[in-house]
């Protein structure tokens, strides 16, 4: 199941030291989101946006950072809002298939935050972006 994480710079250090991050909460595009935004089977990407948008609403103030990642259905727990999960376990790096970043502020009021795609190899450059 692809997972969306709101995430801090130091969930992203921890990851990058340790391997793994604590993490409670992720965002999917489960049947709810399906069904809240009124989508269709075939509408596959759009959910994924709404749940990687939903993840970066999480987060308020400071620099926007979501994790995009991977892992057993079995691994996440219903978290009583549309699209939101809670994770059993801690995220590990071999789980995750890539980093977005943004600022705070939208690109339009309707569009929700922009946000830059990063590659699992490249956390390294990410961080130092956010110093």
């Amino acid at each position: 199941m692809r997972i969306y994480v709101p995430a801090t710079p130091a969930m992203l250090v921890a990851l990058k030291t340790d391997g793994v991050c604590s993490a409670q909460m992720a965002f999917t595009a489960g049947p709810d989101v399906y069904q809240a935004y009124s989508l269709e089977l075939d509408d596959i990407e759009i959910a994924e946006y709404l749940a990687m948008s939903l993840a970066a609403e999480d987060l308020g103030d400071g620099p926007i950072l979501v994790i995009a990642a991977d892992v057993p259905d079995v691994a996440v727990l219903d978290g009583g809002e549309i699209g939101q999960r809670q994770l059993v376990d801690p995220l590990k790096l071999t789980q995750v298939a890539s980093f977005h970043a943004g600022d705070a502020s939208p690109s339009d009021e309707d569009d929700g935050p922009e946000l830059s795609w990063w590659a699992v190899q490249e956390l390294p450059v990410l961080l130092a972006t956010l110093d």
